[in-house]
């Protein structure tokens, strides 16, 4: 056993009395018990420590197979929603197909079909004749630069000009 010496002895023979012994008995002792506790709690930190990783790895995997079997859920009902989905459309395109066109009533914005009834036109004389009007050609749309059809303003038809 080392004694730990407190001064610098300029001899080389030194008397250690009783106490001095004892105090150092029990630093040393004191010392080796500290040392061996150190040990022991770092050996119980190490155990810990693995036993959180193989905690935390039994939460990731858990979480992993509950975020896939959310997801296959959710594919399934996808699936089954769009599935309904579809059979509705084939249900309401078969009543579509069975229902009888109603012809009855004309969309506002669909052109008449109506043949142009006959106008009366008042000759040069003092008699009366009625010419019944033949339906011309329409003319070929008017289109801008960009390709737009756009309809002629009425105040530039032929003849109607003031200026001509």
């Amino acid at each position: 056993m080392t004694y730990s010496i407190t001064r610098n002895f300029h001899s080389t023979a030194v008397l250690w009395s009783p106490r001095k012994i004892r105090q150092a008995e029990e630093r040393y002792k004191a010392n080796k018990e500290q040392k061996l506790q150190e040990k022991v709690d770092k050996a119980h930190q190490k155990e810990l420590k693995a036993q959180k990783k193989l905690q935390d790895e039994r939460d990731k995997r858990q979480r992993r197979v509950e975020r896939e079997r959310v997801r296959e859920e959710k594919a399934r009902k996808k699936a089954a929603d769009d599935a309904e989905k579809q059979r509705k459309k084939q249900e309401r395109d078969a009543a579509k197909s069975i229902q009888i066109p109603r012809t009855g009533k004309r969309k506002a914005s669909s052109k008449c079909s109506i043949e142009p009834t006959a106008k009366k036109q008042r000759a040069r004389g003092a008699a009366r004749v009625i010419i019944e009007a033949s339906p011309s050609p329409a003319p070929p749309p008017v289109t801008t630069r960009s390709g737009r059809k756009t309809k002629p303003n009425k105040k530039w038809e032929q003849g109607r000009h003031h200026g001509t």
